[in-house]
């Protein structure tokens, strides 16, 4: 649960991320799109005659660059315009320059002087003409960059603000809402005389291999890993091919290497960091191997006595693990405009304890212990407000890995039911 200054940092994080991001759109958009549109939208077509052609070089950090050039003739209004001109980056006097002189010799071969050619220009400024409208792809994917800081920020400040403006109770209830409770996976409550006490059947109908039933275990993975996977598959896979496409398709220009360059650096480094956090995720979910429990029945009544099966797969190092018969008690109030969640443990047995050991593919864990309930033991409940979780924990600190925790709810049956079918 973030703290109030936490909150405050993260906020701090999320203005700064959209100030950068709307500083580049600002300074792009002013530099290169707002020439560019203008450019598309107010030039008028005409014809010119194309008078002679050249390949205009130039010397740069021990690499020679070049550019094509064409001389054009044409009537604009009342007057004739002569220039060397060809796309909007040649009417600067540095741009339009790359190291691949066949690219250039390409346009130029394009070209014979006498012949008559389209041009575009500004009525206004005729002097600007070009007989290339198309503006380069790299420029528009360029915004990409800083409206995905723009939104990135938007969203966290949204959140941040969110969280300064709900309660620590109220964030606590919304929390624990979005957990699922162990009782949730037994399907509710029984239709049975017993109205307040889970559905013990879904358990019942999961038979074991040694013991009568296998109980489920809480600990699988996550709806939210499978969603980040397939973004993260669909993410790298779009980034990379611009990338590679970009890099393969480059005249060598400067500008075009800058804009792969900068899109390598954000898209697909952001890719390669959520690769990173995903296989982490993935190995600690499918690396460490199924953890599975059986027990010899089920629902369980005080002062009976079950014998527990727990198996762990895996080439695994255990520091120590620990299972632990946990009841917990699980209250929700209001106070005010604010709902309260309490969880409190009220009862805890150890079951099993073990240090310094391994397992391998062929050896695992196999381990039967028993486990008995008091007489007089408070029964599974689930009410509007209230509930009585019964629950087998495992906790495993590992060498190499994070620490194991898995959570294997149980239904325990009122002390009465225990006398009558006894």
């Amino acid at each position: 649960m973030p703290s109030r200054k936490k909150t405050t940092a993260e906020l701090y994080i999320f203005c700064t991320i959209f100030l950068v991001g709307f500083v580049f759109f600002w300074l792009h958009g002013f530099a290169w799109v707002l020439p560019q549109w203008k450019m598309l939208s107010e030039s008028v077509s005409g014809d010119c005659t194309v008078l002679e052609t050249r390949i205009e070089s130039r010397e740069e950090e021990s690499a020679t660059l070049y550019r094509p050039e064409i001389r054009i003739k044409f009537t604009a209004g009342e007057g004739t315009v002569v220039i060397w001109t060809y796309d909007a980056d040649t009417l600067t006097q540095s741009g339009g320059f790359s190291t691949n002189r066949k690219t250039a010799e390409k346009v130029v071969s394009q070209f014979e002087a006498g012949k008559t050619y389209t041009c575009w220009y500004h009525p206004n400024d005729p002097e600007k003409a070009v007989l290339k409208r198309e503006t380069s792809i790299w420029g528009w994917y360029f915004l990409a960059i800083p409206i995905s800081l723009m939104f990135s920020g938007v969203c966290g400040i949204w959140w941040s603000l969110r969280i300064f403006s709900v309660s620590e109770e109220r964030r606590a209830a919304s929390n624990e809402k979005r957990k699922t409770s162990p009782l949730a996976l037994l399907g509710g409550a029984s239709p049975t005389l017993l109205p307040t006490v889970p559905d013990s059947r879904i358990i019942n109908e999961s038979p074991g291999t040694s013991l009568a039933f296998r109980l489920p275990v809480s600990s699988l993975p996550s709806l939210r890993l499978i969603v980040l996977t397939i973004f993260t598959i669909v993410w790298n896979t779009i980034s990379w091919t611009i990338l590679v496409w970009s890099l393969y398709h480059s005249s060598g220009a400067r500008h075009e290497l800058l804009y792969s360059t900068m899109f390598g650096l954000v898209f697909c480094g952001f890719g390669l960091l959520l690769t990173i956090w995903i296989l982490r995720d993935l190995l600690t979910a499918f690396g460490i191997g199924p953890t599975l429990f059986e027990i010899s029945d089920h629902p369980i009544y005080p002062g009976r006595k079950y014998r527990i099966l727990v198996i762990q797969t895996g080439m695994l190092r255990f520091r120590s693990l620990s299972i632990v018969l946990v009841c917990e008690e699980i209250a929700r109030f209001r106070q005010g405009t604010d709902t309260i969640t309490s969880r409190k443990e009220v009862y805890s047995q150890p079951l099993f304890f073990r240090e310094d050991f391994e397992t391998t593919q062929n050896e695992p864990l196999r381990q039967e212990f028993f486990m008995r309930l008091p007489h007089g033991a408070m029964h599974s409940m689930v009410l509007e407000h209230n509930e009585i979780v019964w629950k087998i924990v495992l906790r495993a600190n590992l060498l190499n890995w994070p620490e194991l925790h898995c959570e294997c709810p149980v239904i325990v049956l009122p002390h009465a039911v225990s006398e009558d079918r006894g």
